[in-house]
């Protein structure tokens, strides 16, 4: 019985390192800004099934808009801002080689707190970074997107294996006894 209980034992084992390396969802860090305004905070994003292209499901962070400091309150849903061309919220990381960048031309937009306004970065016609939310479309300047520390998966998968043989040894000793 001993054996048996060790070979089930391996078998979990060697199908955990076929799961994920890292959980969804993934952090970025972002920045931009340019004389006008400036900004920085956290995309969490989810993957999507095109490798590269990320789906962002939250932002958080600030921005700076002449000197007034206004902290990002939410995500707004794909599709609703602005009217003329909405955002889709998906993410391109590593960026796209050039002239592509970390946005497309529909963008990701959130809401700032205390109703100070809504704002896109996206992707303009001539493949510099703008923001929409003012009374026109301006000039972001560079966005810098860096992928933060991803979570570390593989020690949650070496925890769990151990667990499973501290498992393995209980009922060893119990059929043993």
């Amino acid at each position: 019985m001993t054996r048996l209980s060790l070979a089930l034992c391996s078998l979990v084992l060697a199908a955990l390192p076929s799961t994920a390396a890292f959980a969804d969802p993934i952090s970025f860090n972002f920045n931009f800004s340019n004389s006008d305004f400036s900004g920085s905070g956290v995309l969490t994003a989810d993957s999507t099934s095109t490798a590269g292209v990320y789906e962002i499901v939250g932002v958080t962070g600030d921005v700076v808009i002449g000197k007034t400091t206004n902290a990002i309150s939410g995500l707004l849903a794909a599709g609703s801002f602005p009217a003329d061309g909405p955002n889709d919220n998906l993410l391109f990381f590593p960026e796209l080689p050039a002239p592509f960048g970390a946005f497309d031309a529909s963008g990701v937009s959130f809401a700032l707190a205390n109703g100070a306004g809504k704002l896109n970065l996206f992707l303009g016609e001539g493949q510099d970074l703008k923001l929409t939310g003012g009374k026109q479309d301006e000039q972001a300047g560079a966005i810098t997107v860096t992928e933060a520390s991803p979570v570390p998966e593989p020690g949650s998968l070496a925890l769990l294996g151990t667990g499973v043989l501290g498992l393995a040894g209980i009922v060893r000793r119990r059929l043993a006894s």
